[in-house]
């Protein structure tokens, strides 16, 4: 199994931890002064999603900030998605000033919906992604993101799979690689 677990101890895995990626993104963010912070994305069910939220609750906690449950939205995974959610969200809570999305191309939408109400991303909103896709890096502010190192959680499960096919029967691994933020624009200036 890659990226997603499921309950299923019969399996290998190999992932990256969703609940400290984004206590890295909420760090950073509150770094930057932001103190109203919401959460776009993923879907009800998500056993990731609720790892991630996970870590966004605990850095607001951790910084006397209590989360609001109604700045934690579902959405689909497409930009078309994260900006209709967005926009109902910031039409409803104009004090948002940074989110964490749960995935970039979620975030890609977000940055749609803040150009269309005439916010800059990186300069009146700050917001992180999760994944570092390509696009990450080239849109328009760059997207601050989470990189899952997918080339390497690739590499090790092809290396477990092969071990399989050449007959290891050792108790099933659990790999779990770190994730790291991408500083890059759309947050505005870099942490202290």
């Amino acid at each position: 199994m890659v990226v997603r677990p499921f309950d299923d101890v019969d399996f290998d895995f190999v992932g990256t931890d969703n609940f400290l990626g984004t206590q890295l993104a909420t760090q950073h963010l509150l770094r930057l002064g932001h103190r109203h912070i919401a959460f776009i994305g993923g879907s009800h069910g998500s056993t990731s999603r609720a790892q991630r939220i996970g870590g966004y609750t605990s850095k607001l906690l951790e910084n006397n900030i209590q989360p609001e449950s109604e700045w934690i939205v579902t959405s689909q995974a497409s930009q078309s998605e994260g900006s209709r959610v967005s926009e109902a969200l910031f039409r409803r809570f104009p004090q948002i000033t940074a989110a964490v999305c749960y995935q970039d191309i979620v975030a890609l939408g977000v940055m749609q919906t803040l150009r269309k109400a005439g916010r800059t991303p990186g300069k009146d909103f700050a917001l992180v992604g999760f994944d570092d896709i390509t696009e990450a890096s080239l849109v328009q502010p760059a997207l601050t993101t989470i990189s899952v190192a997918a080339k390497e959680i690739g590499r090790k499960a092809g290396e477990l799979l092969y071990s399989r096919i050449q007959g290891n029967d050792e108790p099933p691994k659990r790999i779990i690689l770190p994730p790291a933020l991408v500083i890059r624009e759309s947050c505005g200036g870099r942490s202290r």
